[in-house]
């Protein structure tokens, strides 16, 4: 985005708090890998994936009749069963019925939709289609990247954002002036940055609203082959992974040397439930573990890896959290009608017109 505005001859600032821009769909190098650390962002467009229940790969959609063939003749049994009982129930109701539920039956629905969701906390992960982000340059492109530089705060006046805080080090801070201000920041951190102060309303509205935390795991493994896919959902109830990327297959040039795979192991929770209190050390005890159980390697081929975490990674959008993100954005259209929000934790904010000026402060997380 920073870019294509630069390419129409605006003056734009990017405020980067960590030392690589990409936010959650940044690329790191690490062994001889490449890994996205948020791969559901950046892999999200790419076919291929696949479901892994009980040891088995199944095709996502799910198809019916693969799903039955491959679940054993007893399950396959019960879930016919079930299958007809739901349409039986609901012809006989005159009831709405969810149209996933009423395509495959409880059973069903239950083994490739339930467990699915209950480990991402929602039943909406229409987030994942991001797509992936990159480090914009700032060569000829009239974009400068202020790496490690977080916007501390907002300062505002006569409706408008006039300047995003950082800091400089040793307690000194500089204000980025600009004439529109885009944010990728979480709403909560967003509106706890404004100054002046936000009303306690806003203030409490904000830290109400609800996001899944995300754990992701990234191993390199001594390993040519693994999993025919990108990706693959873990469906399992047995093990807490969610869901699994293979970057080899996403892209070759992913790994360095072809012996070698890089598995991105992706965990989501609340942040302070049990699995967030886990050391990295034992976050990465439990991937192999996992990929051990799920019969996707051996221990000893897991070389090395590393532990990506973000607190409010998923907006989950639970009861409530539409009317907070409408009372958050009728009052941010009022003190600052030049503030854009834009990402998947978005609040609806009415635009004013085209960007015009030559500069812009582009605040981002």
């Amino acid at each position: 985005m920073a870019e294509a505005l630069g390419r129409r001859g605006m003056r734009v600032t990017v405020l980067e708090k960590e030392w690589q821009a990409g936010g959650l769909a940044r690329r790191v190098a690490f062994m001889g890998c490449r890994f996205d650390l948020a791969p559901l962002r950046a892999t999200g467009a790419t076919g291929g994936g696949r479901i892994l229940y009980k040891g088995r790969l199944f095709s996502q959609p799910v198809r019916i009749a693969e799903a039955l063939l491959n679940l054993g003749p007893k399950e396959a049994a019960l879930c016919l069963w079930s299958l007809c009982q739901t349409r039986w129930r609901a012809q006989r109701s005159g009831a709405v019925v969810d149209a996933r539920l009423a395509r495959l039956g409880e059973r069903l629905f239950q083994i490739f939709v339930s467990n699915y969701d209950r480990k991402l906390g929602a039943s909406n992960r229409s987030w994942g289609r991001a797509g992936q982000g990159s480090a914009p340059r700032s060569a000829g492109t009239g974009c400068d990247v202020w790496l490690g530089h977080e916007a501390l705060a907002l300062r505002h006046a006569g409706g408008r954002v006039l300047a995003a805080v950082t800091g400089e080090g040793a307690g000194r801070s500089v204000d980025v002036m600009g004439s529109a201000f885009i944010s990728t920041i979480p709403v909560p951190d967003l509106v706890a940055r404004l100054s002046p102060r936000a009303p306690d309303e806003i203030l409490l509205a904000a830290e109400a609203l609800s996001y899944r935390a995300l754990i992701s795991v990234n191993l390199v493994l001594d390993r040519a082959e693994i999993i025919p896919d990108p990706w693959i959902e873990v469906h399992d109830p047995a093990v807490h992974a969610a869901r699994i990327t293979n970057f080899k297959n996403v892209s070759p040039d992913m790994v360095s040397d072809s012996g070698l795979s890089g598995l991105g192991i992706e965990y989501f929770c609340s942040a302070g439930d049990p699995i967030w209190r886990l050391s990295d050390a034992e976050m990465l005890d439990l991937a192999r573990s996992e990929l051990v159980a799920m019969d996707l390697c051996r221990p000893d081929e897991v070389k090395a890896g590393f532990v990506f975490r973000n607190d409010r990674a998923l907006p989950l959008g639970v009861d409530g959290d539409r009317e907070r993100r409408v009372l958050i954005g009728s009052w941010l259209s009022k003190v600052a009608r030049n503030l854009f929000c834009v990402g998947s934790d978005a609040v609806p904010l009415p635009r004013e017109g085209r960007y015009t000026g030559r500069r812009s402060g582009v605040a981002q997380r």
